[in-house]
């Protein structure tokens, strides 16, 4: 499987090619503006997205520019954004705790087991396993939720 995993946190990508590199053919970024670029540039089968990442200075102007470095739910955008790529699989996975920043509290609108559809691709949102280290267990989650 051909997976895009964007993460800003080294330790959560470093995690992500202990678990899946000797399986799956594994790239990882550490930005949402990457994601993209790669996103329309190459054929992935799966995209895990981080939910919290880093707000960027590519379309920011002198006002927006205050955030610069604050962390924002790109997570919610960016899974638009792969599934009008055409990657069939899509999971933003948060390891933010739903009682200390209300964009994880919205995942649990969306249940463990719910996906949406946009055009061909299913996009969960969930809170992601964690190992023994408290990482992302990005191996879980590719079992739980991709046939």
């Amino acid at each position: 499987m051909k997976i895009l995993l964007v993460d800003d946190s080294l330790a959560h990508r470093k995690a992500g090619k202990t678990q899946l590199t000797n399986i799956h053919d594994l790239t990882t970024v550490s930005d949402y503006t990457d994601a993209v670029v790669l996103a329309r540039d190459g054929a992935f089968d799966v995209a895990l997205l981080d939910l919290l990442m880093p707000a960027e200075a590519t379309t920011l102007g002198t006002e927006g520019l205050r955030f610069l470095g604050e962390e924002i739910p790109v997570g919610f955008p960016l899974a638009i954004k792969m599934a009008l790529s055409g990657i069939p699989h899509i999971i933003v996975a948060t390891d933010t705790n739903h009682h200390d920043h209300p964009a994880s509290a919205i995942v649990d609108w969306f249940g463990p087991h719910k996906s949406i559809k946009i055009n061909s691709s299913t996009v969960r949102f969930i809170h992601s396993p964690l190992t023994t280290d408290r990482m992302k267990d990005w191996d879980a989650i590719l079992k739980i939720f991709v046939p």
